[in-house]
């Protein structure tokens, strides 16, 4: 998002409306947005809540002696919403999770202090108002009267305190270069009082706000986290409109409604998320009843469900990226042209057109064509077999196999045996296949010792900042996020270089040439933007996707 250039004093100060409170999660389609606190583009004007459509008016009956029908029932309070995950919960403690599932169904007990809206603008949260000084110096009064689940208090206390966790390496979160990039270290926040938080930036951070988004950023209750100690995944206590009820590994996690909570308070009694890893399974669960709600449709069976009209069926736009990633680090795949040969030998657009018949992006960048630094000039690697086939004789390669790692969830098995097919025939490149269980999979992926390629995905945010950094900065290997183990000094630079700086117009120069350098030093095969989408039995209401997958589920009600 744009931001003003640096000045020697900046305080931008938002403030909410009563009725802004009540609108603090993206969920209910008929909520207003509320006002930004982004300290670069001011105040944005609330968005008009969608006008409902008018209830039809009720005819009189043709004939008196029948009965007038029933009218329709109407959304009322109470009820269970279940919910099926493609995979299982990783943890429930915000700082250790590194997957969607583990943040989605974190998102519903914890609360960060700024959020992304529907229009992809970082909005106050737990935050009520914040200042910019400097651009380096930033001012976060807290929401008075949030209780944690606990019956605690949310102080500045606990916020520094979370903060501090992240950030400290005995707790070993593969997400504290999310603060520690921009903080010095944890006494640089400050609690001048109760409802005060002052955070010291080293330097001056461009997407520092958006960072506070993170869902492993959440704020947590000092007194909850010590009692809990080790065993804190099992007993989470965040300031959520849902409280954690049960977690039962590999079968389902509970979460019941929050009564006490300072906004919105949730209509359903409670949510079950029940990892369901076939998606053919899913699919028969949502048909016979046993889930209310599909995420991510499976492509084989969305034209379908969408014809048979049985089903509320949703679908947006996303800011994700899909990929095949090359271990940058692990010969032969240290070789630039084995790996340009590779990319060049796969036909992106064919795996989109068939097996998500076409629906989503096919991939030029990591960023998404939305986002304001996306490098529409970049190497796209179009389908190119004579030209795979050129590189791959320049290359040193000696003809031993290579394997593709892979979770076994919806797509991905299909799109795994047509990379093989094609790389095979195109180049001669014989290509193995591992497809693994979501846990293992990740854990796999993260040392760099084992793995050679591997498929995955990866949830975008308002900011570049929150893809590229990450996924491609050399201080990321691992499971911070550059599983690729990539290193490039040049982006290196260019990327902490956008980080330091404020104006959007300099930003985005560093950021468009960081992603030339990226792809053509190719330690990916950019695949495709994916959709969210959703399939919801008809009884299910007041749900509305999230251009990032963070759902929240406070006006869903069963009718």
């Amino acid at each position: 998002m744009p931001r003003l250039a640096s000045r020697s004093l900046l305080a931008i100060v938002l403030c909410f409306v009563l009725a802004a409170c009540q609108q603090q999660q993206p969920a209910p389609p008929a909520s207003s947005a509320q006002p930004t606190a982004a300290a670069n583009t001011g105040a944005a004007k609330p968005t008009a809540a969608p006008e409902k459509p008018a209830a039809a008016a009720e005819k009189p009956t043709a004939a008196p002696e029948k009965p007038a029908a029933a009218a329709p029932a109407k959304p009322a309070a109470g009820g269970e919403l279940r919910v099926a995950l493609e995979s299982d919960v990783v943890t429930l403690d915000p700082p250790l999770f590194t997957d969607v599932f583990s943040n989605y169904v974190s998102s519903q007990i914890h609360e960060t202090l700024f959020q992304v809206d529907y229009d992809m603008k970082v909005v106050p949260l737990l935050a009520e108002k914040l200042e910019i000084t400097n651009d380096t110096v930033y001012t976060i009064t807290l929401r008075k009267g949030v209780k944690f689940h606990n019956g605690e208090e949310l102080t500045s206390d606990d916020v520094k305190f979370s903060f501090a966790r992240v950030m400290d390496p005995a707790t070993k979160s593969p997400r504290s270069w999310q603060l520690t990039d921009a903080i010095e270290s944890p006494d640089k926040i400050e609690t001048p009082d109760k409802y005060t938080v002052k955070i010291t930036l080293k330097a001056p951070f461009g997407p520092f706000q958006d960072r506070l988004t993170a869902g492993a950023l959440a704020i947590l209750n000092k007194k909850a986290v010590e009692a809990a100690g080790a065993d804190y995944a099992h007993k989470p206590v965040g300031t959520g409109p849902f409280k954690y009820s049960e977690w039962k590994t590999g079968e389902y996690v509970k979460v019941v409604r929050n009564d006490d909570y300072w906004g919105e308070k949730a209509k359903l009694d409670q949510i079950t998320f029940r990892p369901i890893p076939d998606a053919n399974t899913r699919t028969a669960e949502l048909e016979s009843g046993g889930i209310d709600y599909l995420m991510q449709i499976p492509s084989d069976d969305f034209a379908r469900l969408k014809k048979a009209g049985t089903f509320n069926i949703q679908e947006i736009d996303a800011i994700n990226i899909s990929y095949l990633a090359y271990n940058t680090q692990k010969a032969p795949l240290t070789d630039v042209k084995l790996r340009q040969a590779i990319s060049y030998a796969i036909d992106k657009k064919e795996i989109n057109d068939t097996i998500y018949a076409g629906r989503g992006t096919v991939a030029i960048s990591p960023l998404n064509p939305t986002n304001w630094a996306f490098n529409p000039n970049v190497e796209p690697y179009k389908y190119d077999p004579a030209k795979a086939k050129q590189l791959v004789g320049e290359s040193g390669y000696k003809d031993e196999p290579l394997e593709i790692a892979f979770n076994q969830a919806t797509e991905l098995p299909q799109v795994a045996e047509r990379i093989q097919a094609q790389v095979q025939e195109n180049i001669g490149v014989k290509i193995v296949l591992k497809p693994m269980e979501w846990g293992a999979f990740l854990q796999y992926i993260r040392g760099g010792d084992q793995h050679q390629m591997f498929l995955l995905g990866w949830n975008g945010g308002a900011d570049p900042d929150g893809i590229l950094f990450p996924l491609f900065h050399s201080k990321n290997w691992g499971a911070a996020g550059n599983r690729a183990f990539y290193k490039n000094e040049k982006v290196d630079d260019l990327l902490l270089k956008a980080q330091t700086t404020v104006k959007q117009d300099d930003r985005k120069a560093l950021y468009l040439e960081a992603q030339d350098i990226i792809m053509k030093d190719a330690p990916w095969f950019t695949i495709r933007h994916q959709t969210n989408s959703a399939a919801l039995a008809k009884k299910v209401q007041g749900f509305k996707l999230h251009p990032l997958n963070r759902q929240l589920f406070n006006g869903v009600t069963i009718q």
